[in-house]
């Protein structure tokens, strides 16, 4: 099952027309061309729009990580914590206290 990646987008869209226009695509590396509609001399009052089919991949929702349980965590727990999230040396990390 597919599952994006958490800073990847996935663009959605609701109805297509197919066309076809010989030679468009030039060869080149990535078959995105950008030009406007006059360019590629498409009119789109001359398509005929289809539905987009259902998508057969299941995507879900990226879901905010769950808040963490800070119940009898200690200092050290907290610095072992942040030393693996943020790839540093424990001794780099400060913690405040403050009440």
């Amino acid at each position: 099952m597919y599952e994006p990646l958490p800073d990847r987008w996935m663009i959605q869209v609701s109805e297509y027309a197919r066309i076809h226009i010989p030679h468009a695509w030039g060869g080149w590396r990535n078959p995105v061309k950008y030009a406007t509609l006059e360019e590629l001399r498409i009119s789109v009052d001359d398509m005929q729009f289809e539905k987009m089919p259902e998508p057969t991949v299941s995507v879900r929702p990226i879901a905010a990580e769950p808040p963490i349980a800070a119940v009898d965590l200690t200092i050290a727990q907290a610095r072992a914590g942040l030393t693996a999230t943020y790839g540093v040396q424990p001794d780099a990390i400060e913690i405040i206290i403050r009440g």
